[in-house]
């Protein structure tokens, strides 16, 4: 039994140490931009806009009622011929001119996020410890869970006032004949749902915390 935990902690972890690095990526890339165009906006020359300058966003669009849109297509191999395609999500590399409280904001929620992920992990650690110790129902396990619903549910809403910020950004600066820019995915539900389910693991342990304790009582 003890086997099988550590292998699913170890799968665990894995899985949230690729989404934090990924996550992390993406999000110093924005704090490097921001510090480098404010360095050398310092500088009396301009200077004309290159690839360095420019920020990629993945957005998804839909088609306008009523509307012409773009169609467009991709070449087939097998078949030597090209094939219309729609086009539902694209990624697009626009100039990296975001206010100062724009980036000032996303390198605040940058700061809370790592010492939520890094909470997450080691109340994480301690709990798989605990019940490898044979230490099941206890205050101290049934606390450790509710802080991760809280932790995951503190990522659950950065990623998603993130994802806003960006959509607005994108919004303000492009704009796609024929096509609107949507909200899809502006929500991070997977964080949401593991911050319920945490929760909800919280409240089992409760309960069965409390039946111990009535057991014990009776004897």
């Amino acid at each position: 039994m003890k086997k099988r935990l550590n292998i699913f902690a170890l799968l665990i972890l894995m899985a949230l140490s690729i989404h934090t690095g990924y996550t992390l990526f993406y999000s110093w890339g924005e704090i490097s931009t921001a510090y480098k165009e404010g360095y050398e906006k310092a500088g009396k020359l301009p200077r004309q806009p290159n690839l360095s300058d420019l920020s990629r966003h993945d957005i998804c669009i839909r088609k306008k009622l009523g509307s012409t849109a773009i169609i467009d297509s991709i070449y087939n191999i097998k078949t030597n011929s090209y094939i219309p395609t729609d086009i539902q999500k694209i990624q697009i590399s626009i100039p990296d001119n975001q206010s100062v409280g724009y980036q000032v904001s996303i390198a605040v929620m940058v700061l809370l996020l790592v010492p939520a992920v890094i909470a997450v992990i080691v109340l994480f650690l301690r709990l798989i410890g605990a019940i490898q110790s044979a230490l099941l129902f206890t205050k101290t396990n049934v606390l450790r869970l509710r802080w991760i619903g809280g932790c995951l549910l503190l990522i659950a809403v950065i990623y998603t006032i993130g994802n806003y910020m960006e959509l607005a950004f994108v919004r303000s600066v492009v704009e796609i004949s024929g096509y609107e820019i949507t909200s899809e995915g502006m929500i991070e539900f997977p964080a949401l749902i593991n911050a319920l389910i945490a929760f909800l693991a919280a409240e089992v342990f409760a309960i069965g915390l409390r039946l111990k304790e009535e057991q014990e009582f009776t004897i």
